[in-house]
Parts: C-alpha cells; structure tokens; sequence
C-alpha cells in the first residue's frame, strides 16, 4: 500500500470518528466514556524516539495513524496499563509470537489486540485471551479499525 492509499483511507477514518461521535454523545460505545473521542496525535520526533528507544520500525499504517489521527483506542479500554507504546520484549512474555509486538488495545477478560511491528507478520493485528497463544486477527491495522468503525457506526444508525 502506497502512501496516498494510506492517507485516503485516514481520511475516511478521522470522518467516520467524527460521525460516530456525533451518533455517539453519550459515549455509550465500549470504551469510548475513557478516550471521549479525544485522540492524542504524536510528532515524528516522538515517534523516532520510541521507535529508536525499542529498536523498531513501526508499520506504515500505524506510524500514519498515530501522526494523522493519533492513539485513543476508542475500541477499549485502551492500551496496557504500562501505557504506551508497551512493547513485548524476549522472555517477557511466555508466547514467543508476543515478542516484537506493541498492545494497542485491552477490551477486558485478558483479551489484548497485539501489533506485531517485526518479522513475517509485521504489519498484522493479533488477538491474544488470557493464557492462550496470539493468533491472528486482521491483515492490518487499518483494516482492525475500519472493522470496528463500521460495526459501531452500523450499531449505532440503528438506534
């Protein structure tokens, strides 16, 4: 994917959150009584530094969003309590496909959405429940999103 590929779509994505928190004034959404919509965009100088600080290179399509639109996981209720990013590193998680991830979202019952940002699947959003292996979830970041922004707009319009 090129970059105005990408910023197509963030562009879609920052209309389809301003309709949805328009739908949603309330915050009746899960997980959105936390972030309110409130999106904490990041600098490149920040995101060199926690890219340099964890010897890593964030996916295109998240490294974009957190520039354009910025993290507030709107979806849950919000990143690892050790903030973020929080990143995975060897022996600190007992699954080896954790190493090489970031958690970009908690939604409860030990259900984390993991961002692997090295290797084969670099790029990929994993699901991981409580004591089970990760597996996979979606292609991409961008496609993790744009799958919950349209279920919730979906639900939503339907109220």
């Amino acid at each position: 994917m090129n970059d105005s590929d990408i910023e197509n779509r963030l562009f879609k994505i920052k209309q389809q959150i301003k309709k949805l928190s328009t739908l949603d004034k309330d915050c009746s959404l899960f997980g959105t009584e936390r972030w309110r919509y409130d999106f904490r965009r990041f600098s490149e100088p920040e995101i060199s530094r926690i890219e340099q600080q964890y010897s890593i290179r964030l996916p295109p399509e998240f490294r974009a969003f957190l520039l354009e639109v910025g993290f507030g996981a709107a979806n849950s209720y919000g990143a690892n309590e050790e903030g973020f990013p929080y990143y995975y590193q060897d022996g600190e998680d007992e699954y080896p496909m954790s190493v090489g991830t970031i958690d970009i979202a908690e939604v409860g019952c030990g259900i984390e959405f993991l961002l692997v940002v090295n290797g084969l699947h670099r790029g990929e959003v994993w699901v991981t429940q409580s004591y089970r292996e990760p597996q996979p979830f979606s292609s991409s970041y961008l496609n993790w999103y744009e799958d919950w922004l349209a279920k919730s707009l979906k639900r939503l319009e339907a109220h």
